[in-house]
């Protein structure tokens, strides 16, 4: 879980675009694509990160929910 933040904060480079899709037993899309220009976009990202799992796993609806919004980052 603590990868996560990391991952946002640290990885992902200046001017990639990322959007951000969580999902259980069903997709939500916590993010549209956004394009990181500073640490704000990174913290604004950072802070729709969920704080738990929760409920189920249905994979495929993240994956068909970050299709929509060409998402790069599945949690």
């Amino acid at each position: 879980e603590s990868s996560r933040p990391a991952f946002l904060l640290q990885t992902v480079e200046l001017g990639s675009w990322v959007g951000m899709v969580t999902f259980d037993s069903a997709a939500h899309v916590q993010s549209e694509l956004i394009q990181i220009n500073s640490g704000s976009d990174r913290d604004t990202l950072a802070k729709r990160l969920p704080a738990a799992a929760s409920g189920g796993t249905s994979i495929c609806s993240g994956l068909r929910s970050a299709f929509t919004v060409r998402c790069v980052f599945l949690l």
